[in-house]
């Protein structure tokens, strides 16, 4: 997720071996849809672009293959202006074998996140609710910002006077009895998630109905 694999301390936890490797796949297919905006400038980064494609090919060929727009997709894409105005700009797919990854990716860095806010591990009845978005929702006015009303500003990884904002932004917040967290990370300006954490996945009984797939449940990575 971090330019040239270099990773500022913080946000450090320990982990079960299961979560550890569990979303290594998503990690991967995020690691390259975070750097789709803005594009890479140095030698270094363009490399490291390069073999990050490789190893999703390599990895996960139905994933690159998903991406693949349609010529109609590619079409509705320019027309829609925005960045795709000049003629620089590509379109992406994103696909159900994406989307199931991606919200996997969130929803382990939702639970991680929680503990850090709450200082509490989710217990098993607990659960986490994630959505996430590519800039085409910016683009489209389709991202829903009142989601940050709920949030205090944004901080990322920093080390002395080093700092990773801009690469890696998060935000939490949580009610005064650490029953339910919000939270929001952004990756350069190609992702974002938002999550819902609580200690009672009761409370994601109407949400669940509509959309089951966005639902994880603590153990959601064990090995079957």
């Amino acid at each position: 997720m971090f330019d040239n694999r270099h990773r500022l301390d913080g946000l450090v936890f320990l982990t079960c071996d299961d979560c550890h490797k569990g979303t290594r796949r998503a990690d991967q297919v995020a690691g390259l849809l975070c750097r789709v905006y803005p594009d890479a400038k140095t030698r270094s980064a363009k490399l490291e672009l390069r073999k990050i494609i490789r190893g999703i090919r390599n990895n996960a060929p139905e994933i690159a293959l998903e991406w693949m727009p349609s010529a109609r997709q590619r079409e509705l894409a320019h027309r829609a202006g925005g960045a795709f105005a000049d003629g620089g700009a590509g379109a992406l797919n994103m696909g159900p074998k994406t989307n199931a990854l991606m919200l996997r990716f969130a929803a382990r860095a939702a639970l991680a996140l929680h503990y850090h806010r709450c200082n509490e591990i989710v217990p098993m009845k607990g659960g986490a609710f994630v959505r996430w978005y590519t800039n085409e929702s910016l683009i489209t006015g389709n991202y829903p910002d009142d989601f940050a009303s709920m949030l205090p500003l944004p901080q990322s990884l920093q080390q002395s006077t080093k700092t990773q904002t801009g690469q890696f932004d998060y935000s939490s917040n949580a009610t005064s009895e650490k029953d339910v967290s919000v939270h929001q990370m952004t990756f350069r300006l190609s992702l974002s998630f938002q999550a819902w954490v609580a200690k009672d996945a009761k409370v994601f009984e109407r949400v669940e109905k509509l959309r089951p797939e966005n639902l994880f449940r603590p153990g959601f990575l064990r090995r079957p």
